[in-house]
């Protein structure tokens, strides 16, 4: 690098964030948000009542999520969530079993 180059900015963040994504696909796994997504798209709330936690901060996990492109946002009056990245036999490890 010579003495007028930058670093990419987008690099730097990415090495400096993604530690956090390991940690994050983690919650979402011990609070089972991948369950109620798993038949059809769900809003935040019944997420979050489905695994009895706050729904603002179930919220915004799905949007974090949604930002790995785990799953996928849609609507925007009252968007919902629903599984993308992963495929069904992906998902069925990622839920507990029955």
């Amino acid at each position: 690098m010579g003495e007028n180059e930058f670093p990419d900015g987008d690099r730097i963040y990415d090495l400096y964030t993604g530690a956090y994504k390991p940690h994050i696909i983690r919650v979402a796994l011990e609070l089972d948000v991948f369950s109620p997504l798993a038949a059809s798209p769900a809003i935040a709330e019944a997420v979050a009542q489905a695994c009895k936690c706050n729904a603002e901060g179930i919220r915004r996990l799905l949007d974090y999520l949604a930002g790995l492109k785990v799953q996928a946002k849609q609507g925007k009056n009252i968007p919902s969530w629903r599984m993308q990245l992963l495929s069904w036999c992906a998902a069925g490890k990622l839920m507990p079993a029955t």
